[in-house]
């Protein structure tokens, strides 16, 4: 270990375990990637993932955290620190009320599958494979196939993330909303994803049933009830044989053993390792794939078509939804709108046959790329899913739809994801895989398509940038926010999501290189580990093999096709046995230890597949033969599902009738004698068999000098004459070669004339497409201009209706106003006549009062005056009485 990461652990002391190893050598599942990161982390706790982050924050460090790595791309490589949470695996609460289950984030989808059985729950939906880690699912943006269920992170509710400042932080759609919206598809950029709550739902089995048709049935069918005759649907399409498997499922009460599922023979042991086998040779004689196509999907489907090919079982949802992925493989997936999947898998079909305008199939495909000896493996993967669904509790209450930043469904309606898988026999990529991903992307690009995220795809930044804009952006705003030294950034980040015109981040990890490894794939040095020595996991030598500046991230090495300039038309060389002939099994006692369930590993294939190529030639076409003379499968085969004979280049069909018949098993035969011809004549080892031939040739000869001194003349004799023979036959065999050499050159400058044919039509095509667009677009600004005349029309009107209105409304208001001052100056006039009525009353009143006071007043003085009246003639009297009474 570096001693700054020891002395930087040192400093810490806080009895928090950091279990780290620097031995491990990753590599993907399907082993197209390797690295060597510096350090390997297998955290057990949440306080040990934030001890992991501070250290590296320390040490200058980028993280990348890895699961299963299932993903066939190079974005789990590091040869910095690689954290795996395989131990970091447990359920940490289930609330039976909401079935609501929280879990660490490294448990993988069987463990949690498992788990969650023991409860009787399941999850509500699974992809094809259960290995992933259920972080490392919702992080890439895992679905299933349903138009009733949404993509896997729609049953998450809230998550725990751990950034690289070693906080841990709790998003939901209720928290933190833009980091939980990023999170749902992270590509592993925002931090660590410690913690996720899920909903679950009841456990339940399906019923499922799969059924082989043409390829008409899915066209005629795909509007109607093809996606919803099941809760739960997908399609297997064989482009060769122009057929395709339709399975679908729904949920059942009925217990497994009413249907048990019951594997074919040919899905054994025995059927693995036979058609990895011919997926091998196919490696070097690629003509005979759509007869593999045929024969594997016969043996394992059934070689009729229609109802009678139905098989069905009952399994548990978790056991149903799967299926096995087999070999190493190349996985090329994108999503286009459903509405867009007759004319994907039509136009994709009809390049891949090169079928002409008078097939019944043909469509024009539109694809600017050659496929002229292209071969490819089948089936091509077909499954759905709906994003835009109102998302629900158990007990049927809404709850929110947060949709992912970089959700590859489309946001106007159902989804379909097209997969087109090449397989890797013995970790070694197909000829066909440069040109078939290139012409795959092109059309995908074409009908609104976005690239898987975890698959293999050379879709570029400013490509994604135009696929996602605004949510993209929103993305990495987030992205930058929570990570903002690039802790969780790699040379994969770079080159697809942040593009050249982000700056540099200072953890940010860039690769300085990459080379191939001896038994196929291809190891990738970051700036850490740019001083050490290149690993092999077989301790095998690097590899001779050069490549070129630009490796197709398709690929883990570089594909015949790359290395042929795309002329991928002749097989390339067979490996041959040595001089003395073949040594080792062959096929049959292959099969036999197989049938005796004794191990079998890849070399004992490999070898006993060869062996019986150079020493059971004519068993192997006796029993190809019996199998094509079968009546069965010859009635069924003529009928519907033989590939497409113009494909096979023959001229002539297989039909019923003696001589008929007859012509045809010579035709088939034919077929089978050219195909081990050329397999024979095609040596890949011949170097090595020149050289011990020629060895054992000298021993010969030295042997019989010595056994044969007595003839030595003649021998020199002899010899002369054979070296002649042999000088006359060099001297023809280099004619013929300057003559094949001619031939070659007058074949390329064929194909180059051909393909500069194909570049004027197609840069024709171009052009009436562009002038089309053009036109198009010059009806569209019209119809535009004409809307906006309409539109502005439409506003007059509109103003002058409104004006009008505002008139009558004014007169009405105006009229009602008088209504209303009339009325106010009636009632203001018949206020003021009440009131001058109570004032002239109250006048009246007051005048009364007067008149009363004035009365009572006179009254008053006149009573006054009377008695003082009296009062004086009362004196007057007594005085004079006085007086008379003196006079007296």
């Amino acid at each position: 270990m570096d001693p700054a990461i020891t002395n930087e652990l040192s400093k810490l002391e806080d009895g928090i375990a950091f279990r780290a190893s620097p031995d491990h050598f990753h590599h993907t599942w399907a082993r197209t990637f390797y690295s060597a990161p510096e350090l390997y982390i297998q955290p057990e706790s949440l306080e040990e993932v934030e001890k992991v982050t501070t250290l590296a924050r320390r040490c200058r460090r980028r993280i990348t955290t890895v699961g299963s790595g299932h993903s066939p791309s190079d974005l789990t490589c590091t040869s910095s620190w690689m954290v795996n949470l395989d131990k970091f695996n447990k359920i940490l609460s289930v609330d039976r009320e909401t079935n609501l289950v929280t879990m660490q984030a490294g448990i993988r989808l069987f463990q949690l599958s498992e788990e969650l059985d023991k409860l009787g729950l399941a999850m509500p939906n699974l992809g094809s494979i259960n290995e992933q880690s259920i972080a490392g699912a919702i992080s890439t943006g895992t679905h299933g196939s349903t138009l009733l269920h949404s993509i896997l992170s729609s049953s998450v509710t809230r998550l725990r993330i751990t950034l690289a400042n070693s906080k841990t932080v709790t998003c939901s759609p209720e928290e933190n909303e833009d980091l939980f919206r990023a999170a749902l598809c992270s590509l592993g950029a925002l931090g660590v994803i410690t913690e996720i709550t899920f909903l679950a739902v009841p456990a339940f089995s399906l019923h499922w049933q799969q059924t082989i048709y043409p390829h008409k049935q899915v066209f005629d069918t795909w509007n109607t009830n093809l996606w919803t005759q099941g809760e739960f649907v997908r399609v297997w399409w064989y482009p060769y044989t122009r057929r395709a498997t339709i399975w679908h499922a729904s949920k059942t009460t009925r217990p497994a053993s009413d249907l048990p599922h019951k594997a074919a023979y040919f899905d054994s042991s025995l059927g693995y390792h036979i058609y990895h086998n011919l997926l091998y040779i196919a490696q070097w004689v690629p003509r005979i794939m759509p007869w593999v196509e045929w024969f594997i999907t016969g043996m394992q489907f059934g070689f009729s078509s229609g109802p009678k090919s139905t098989k069905q079982a009952i399994q548990p949802s978790r056991q149903a939804l799967l299926m096995d992925c087999l070999y190493s493989q190349t996985v090329n997936e994108w999503a286009i709108p459903l509405r867009n999947g007759p004319a994907a898998l039509g136009r994709l079909t009809s390049w891949l046959n090169r079928l002409k305008p008078t097939d019944p199939g043909y469509v024009e495909h539109g694809i600017p790329y050659s496929a002229e000896g292209l071969w490819v493996h089948a089936p091509i993967e077909v499954r759905v899913s709906d994003t835009t669904l109102n998302l629900k509790n158990n007990d049927g209450s809404s709850r929110k739809s947060v949709r992912p930043h970089l959700d590859t469904s489309a946001k106007d309606g159902p989804t379909l994801y097209l997969n087109a898988t090449l397989y890797r026999p013995y970790n070694m990529d197909p000829p066909c895989l440069a040109r078939y991903y290139q012409a795959f992307e092109y059309l995908m690009r074409e009908l609104d398509g976005k690239p898987h995220w975890a698959k293999n795809f050379e879709t570029t930044n400013e490509e994604l940038n135009a696929m996602y804009g605004d949510d993209l952006k929103s993305w990495l705003n987030v992205r930058n926010e929570a990570d903002p030294e690039g802790m969780f950034v790699g040379q994969w980040h770079r080159e697809h999501v942040l593009g050249e015109e982000q700056p540099r981040l200072e953890l940010e990890e860039r690769e300085v290189d990459r080379k191939p490894m001896r038994k196929g794939g291809v190891e990738i040095f970051g700036e850490l580990a740019s001083k050490a020595a290149q690993k092999d996991l077989d301790d095998g030598q690097e590899s001779p093999v050069a490549l070129p500046e630009h490796i197709s991230t398709y690929s883990s090495q570089s594909s015949f096709d790359f290395v042929n300039s795309s002329d991928a038309t002749e097989s390339q060389t067979l490996p041959q046995s040595s001089a003395n002939g073949t040594k080792g099994k062959g096929l049959a006692d292959l099969m036999e230890q197989v049938a005796e369930n004794r191990e079998v590993t890849e070399d004992d294939t490999r070898t006993a597949t060869m062996a019986t190529l150079n020493s059971s030639i004519s068993s192997i076409e006796a029993v190809l033969r019996d199998l094509a003379d079968s009546q069965t499968i010859r009635s069924e085969y003529t009928a519907s599902s033989s590939p497409d004979l113009s494909v096979q280049e023959k001229s002539e069909g297989v039909s019923s009738g003696s001589d008929e018949a007859a012509a045809a098993a010579a035709n088939e035969a034919a077929l089978v004698e050219e195909f081990w011809i050329g397999a024979a004549a095609a040596k890949a080892e011949e170097a090595a068999a020149a050289k011990a031939a020629a060895e054992l040739e000298a021993s010969a000869k030295q042997e019989a000098a010595k056994e044969q001194a007595a003839k030595d003349q003649a021998a020199q004799e002899q010899i002369a004459r054979e070296q002649a023979a042999k000088e006359e036959t060099a001297r023809k065999e280099q004619a013929a070669k300057e003559e094949a050499a001619r031939k070659e050159q007058a074949v390329k400058e064929e194909a180059a004339r051909k393909e500069q044919v194909a570049k004027e039509k197609a840069a024709k095509e171009e052009a009436a497409r562009k002038e089309q667009a053009a036109k198009e677009q010059a009806a569209k600004e019209e119809a535009a201009r004409q809307e906006q005349v309409a539109k502005e029309k439409a506003a007059k009107e509109e103003a002058a209706r409104k004006e009008q209105a505002a008139k009558e409304k004014a007169v009405k208001e105006e009229a009602a106003r008088k209504e209303k001052a009339a009325k106010e100056e009636a009632a203001r006039k018949e206020k003021a006549a009440k009131e001058e009525a109570a004032r002239k009353e109250q006048a009246a009143k007051e005048q009364a009062a007067k008149e009363k006071a004035a009365k009572e007043e006179a009254a008053r003085r006149e009573q006054e005056a009377k008695e003082k009246a009296a009062k004086e003639e009362a004196a007057r009297k007594e005085q004079a009485a006085k007086e008379q009474a003196e006079k007296q």
